[in-house]
């Protein structure tokens, strides 16, 4: 009985024959993305189901920024956690006002400022968010 003295030869062979069976499949697909630009910022929507859903064209991204303040406090942790309290507030609140369009809420990083007069610490920060909005309706 021989044995095979080149096991990587089959191993090669085999994921050859996997590459060639995976690529005839994905053409099988029927999905090009040619003639897209890819010189500025570009979505591709891919829908089943649902004709009455929107097409691209019928959203808009808008994004934006919000100053996040926490109270004034006598010592950096009280006004650090004030500020966390405060982002989560901001983070609920946008949510709530825009149930399921809320693509991205960042509250910033906290910066230390103290009040020369009374020595009172408070951190503040730029939060950014992003939204999607219907500009149309549905077909």
């Amino acid at each position: 009985m021989k044995t095979n003295r080149r096991p990587g030869l089959m191993v090669i062979g085999f994921l050859l024959s996997c590459c060639v069976y995976g690529a005839a499949y994905a053409e099988e697909s029927g999905l090009g993305l040619k003639g897209i630009p890819a010189d500025k910022d570009t979505q591709v929507v891919i829908r089943h189901g649902d004709p009455g859903s929107l097409d691209p064209e019928d959203v808009k991204v808008v994004e934006g920024t919000e100053e996040i303040i926490g109270d004034e406090s006598a010592s950096v942790a009280d006004s650090l956690a004030s500020w966390k309290k405060a982002c989560a507030e901001w983070k609920k609140e946008l949510k709530e006002l825009n149930p399921g369009r809320v693509l991205s809420a960042n509250c910033g990083t906290p910066k230390l400022t103290q009040d020369p007069k009374n020595f009172s610490k408070s951190q503040t920060s730029t939060a950014a968010y992003k939204l999607t909005l219907q500009v149309r309706n549905r077909k």
